[in-house]
């Protein structure tokens, strides 16, 4: 008799791989996700004042040269935020992956960066970083760890964005019907348009503020330098006045050229149930659009416009349409006039507990499978 010793194969030892990726998903809590809940009230609540508006450009999502250039980057982070003061995007920050770019002196100094070195492009904004998290789950992301992720982001910075939700599908359709606790969604980039990802948050009454960054690589890329900006209603840039402007959503998105845009929002107001928004100059179409991204009315060739709010919409927002430009205002929503809804998923103790202690079995099984053998009698 003979027993064939502890040592395992390569074949034993790749089984090692679903056991560490048991032990990742693991992390996650076991989330109750609050039902699809429109927003309610007989009275309209717009983020933007009723005073005059002064705006500033800002741009919260670039890259520069870092890690050797494995990203992508082409330029310092002094030559790009040089560039977007030029274009006059004074509000400008470098926002590298996995790594906080403090701005050179006369730049803003807002602490940001991308988080994400996943597969799928689950990728979100720190905005206001005190510092970078770098755990993430590399492979396919399941619901809970995507809202696990964007809450222990929250504890990170000032704002969280979920950014490109549309590139390989890393945040889908449902995710948007049922994740809490971000603050912010780039509806736009030179990536593409999440507007019917934004639609479909706030149609499920999530109030969540749109972002337009350029998400660009390199000064020179055409098409993406510039091109995508937010407004932020602001008198002066500091880092306390951008993150209250973006929080209280006192901002709006352009999709333009090279920091240029043919028309600013003059006033947005709400009296009664009609909502009349002014240009500072004439538009080709003004649209309104309700829920489910629903256009429920387009005013074409003026600097005015207004529509009255049927009684069904639980939110408005307006875009604007120029021979060059399109603009994505913030939604006025339907609220009581004491407090703006708010929602949040919450851990399920007794799941969670649940799912820990299976991935932990899952992890003794294979790790036994993979190191030990039975003893064989020749």
């Amino acid at each position: 008799m003979q027993f064939i010793g502890l040592r395992a194969g390569w074949p034993q030892r790749l089984i090692l791989l679903p056991a560490a990726l048991a032990l990742l998903y693991a992390f996650a809590p076991a989330y109750e996700y609050p039902p699809p809940a429109p927003f309610r009230g007989t009275l309209w609540h717009s983020p933007y004042p009723a005073g005059p508006l002064v705006w500033q450009a800002g741009n919260f999502h670039a890259h520069a040269k870092s890690w050797l250039g494995a990203t992508a980057g082409d330029d310092t982070p002094e030559a790009m935020l040089d560039a977007y003061a030029a274009l006059g995007i004074r509000a400008a920050v470098i926002s590298d992956y996995e790594h906080i770019t403090r701005a050179p002196r006369g730049h803003l100094d807002l602490p940001t960066y991308e988080h994400g070195w996943n597969v799928r492009k689950t990728h979100q904004l720190v905005i206001g970083a005190s510092h970078v998290r770098w755990f993430d789950i590399p492979l396919w992301q399941d619901r809970d760890s995507k809202q696990a992720m964007l809450d222990a982001l929250h504890e990170d910075g000032a704002l969280v964005a979920i950014v490109h939700p549309y590139l390989r599908d890393g945040y889908n359709a449902e995710d948007m019907l049922r994740l809490t606790g971000y603050d912010l969604l780039e509806i736009r980039s030179h990536y593409g348009d999440a507007t019917a990802h934004w639609d479909r948050a706030l149609s499920s009454g999530h109030l969540v503020y749109a972002l337009g960054n350029d998400d660009s690589h390199r000064i020179a890329g055409e098409g993406q330098f510039g091109a995508t900006w937010t407004m932020l209603n602001i008198a002066g840039v500091s880092p306390a006045a951008v993150v209250a402007a973006l929080r209280d959503g006192r901002s709006y998105v352009v999709k333009g050229h090279r920091g240029r845009s043919d028309v600013r929002l003059e006033s947005l107001r709400v009296i009664a149930d009609t909502v009349s928004v002014v240009w500072t100059a004439p538009v080709l179409e003004t649209r309104f659009i309700g829920d489910d991204g629903a256009t429920l009315s387009r005013v074409a060739q003026t600097s005015t416009a207004s529509f009255v709010i049927p009684v069904t919409q639980s939110y408005l927002r307006v875009e604007a349409s120029t021979a060059t430009d399109t603009v994505y205002l913030n939604p006025v929503i339907r609220w009581n006039g004491r407090s703006i809804p708010s929602t949040r998923a919450r851990a399920d103790s007794q799941l969670t507990l649940i799912r820990r202690l299976s991935s932990v079995l899952a992890i003794i099984l294979l790790g036994s499978f993979a190191f030990y053998r039975k003893a064989q009698v020749r």
